[in-house]
């Protein structure tokens, strides 16, 4: 009942938002991830295991959530919900889960843990734009690609060759091989763009 409640919220919130609020007159959606914990019962902790660092019996039920925001009206468009570990619990299978939120012409927003290549090819294959930082463990090297000028260029990233558990082969496979990116470093971080 409560997502429903939640999506018919958001977009009844969206129908009165003022289309200035837009950047530039595209929507602005933001993807991000939390946990929390859930009363200790027998059903949560089936569903929702607690934290394999945890003995057992001491620890509580833990879930993760992934939501996608409306920027300019703060309201939460729509959210997944799933066991924190497990190939099913990560942020990037929820937000996959929740993908048909992003429109066309919509730009999303992520921190860098959402800066991944398929990731990227899913919403661009929505046709949607993203705003990612860069994850600190890729190496930018600004020398390399069309330079755009000072620490700003556009290079290309090849497809992972091994497929997550999160993403079905079919899918994993329509996604194209290579794919055209913008890094550009702005204020001691680097963003990733379409």
């Amino acid at each position: 009942m409560i997502k429903p409640l939640m999506m018919a919220t958001a977009s009844a919130m969206s129908a009165v938002t003022p289309s200035n609020w837009r950047w530039n007159g595209r929507r602005v959606k933001r993807a991000d991830g939390t946990t929390v914990t859930l009363p200790d019962t027998q059903e949560n902790q089936a569903c929702y295991p607690q934290s394999p660092g945890q003995k057992p019996g001491l620890g509580f039920p833990i879930a993760r959530v992934v939501a996608m925001l409306c920027l300019a009206s703060g309201a939460a468009i729509n959210a997944a919900m799933g066991p924190c570990v497990g190939k099913t619990g990560s942020e990037h299978a929820l937000l996959q889960e929740i993908i048909e939120s992003v429109e066309t012409g919509d730009i999303v927003l992520a921190d860098r843990y959402y800066c991944a290549y398929l990731l990227i090819a899913l919403l661009r294959a929505r046709c949607a734009d993203v705003v990612f930082q860069q994850q600190q463990r890729r190496l930018v090297d600004f020398r390399r690609g069309t330079r755009l000028g000072t620490r700003d260029h556009v290079v290309e990233w090849t497809k992972p060759l091994l497929r997550p558990g999160w993403l079905d082969q079919a899918l994993y496979d329509s996604l194209p091989a290579t794919q055209w990116v913008r890094e550009v470093h702005v204020n001691a971080t680097v963003l990733v763009t379409t």
